[in-house]
């Protein structure tokens, strides 16, 4: 018995120096804003296609930020969440029922003044570009996403616009990734496409 019992303490006691264990670091909790302006139900009852603007992607980040992995993540995210609704993905020429189209910026390239200019939008979130939050500098980011009639004036109907801090190392650690699944949940008052 006596045998037995040193054996298995022997065994715990081995085994407690395997353990490995990985402290994953804490993404900060990041004030977040997020407007919206439009109406959706532009959309026909009978939609089920979609196409790209043609000046979707229209980016204004420096050479700190991984443009392709935010276009990527971008893409497949509205893609996905559109073919959850039901709608199809087409190219232009071929008469989609509405366009749909991004973009991303950081304030050092795209100020809040232009982009009130163009969106005629304002989230109400200031940050001076010389902010550090625990220990990281941090500028304002924007995700826009809008949608537009097909027709040919390609009108925008409605507009999304997320803004908050953000920085290389966040995008780094995911939190731009779930800023941006942040916004697209505003897609859920979507109506579904026609069956």
């Amino acid at each position: 018995m006596k045998a037995s019992w040193l054996l298995f303490i022997g065994i715990v006691i081995g085994l407690s120096g395997c353990v490995t264990t990985t402290v994953e670091p804490e993404i900060p909790s990041l004030p977040i804003a997020t407007i919206t302006s439009g109406d959706l139900s532009f959309i026909p009852n009978n939609a089920t296609r979609y196409a790209w603007h043609p000046q979707s992607g229209n980016n204004f980040l420096d050479d700190s930020y991984n443009e392709q992995s935010i276009d990527a993540h971008l893409l497949q995210s509205i893609r996905a969440k559109l073919a959850y609704k039901g709608y199809q993905e087409v190219l232009l020429s071929q008469n989609p029922d509405f366009l749909i189209g991004y973009g991303v910026a950081i304030e050092s390239q795209l100020s809040d003044v232009a982009l009130f200019a163009k969106t005629l939008l304002n989230t109400g979130i200031n940050i001076d570009g010389s902010e550090e939050i625990e220990g990281v500098q941090v500028e304002k980011g924007t995700v826009l996403l809008a949608l537009f009639s097909a027709n040919p004036d390609m009108q925008s109907r409605w507009v999304a616009m997320s803004q908050g801090p953000v920085s290389p190392e966040y995008e780094e650690n995911g939190l731009m990734q779930d800023r941006i699944e942040s916004m697209l949940r505003y897609l859920n008052s979507m109506p579904d496409a026609a069956q």
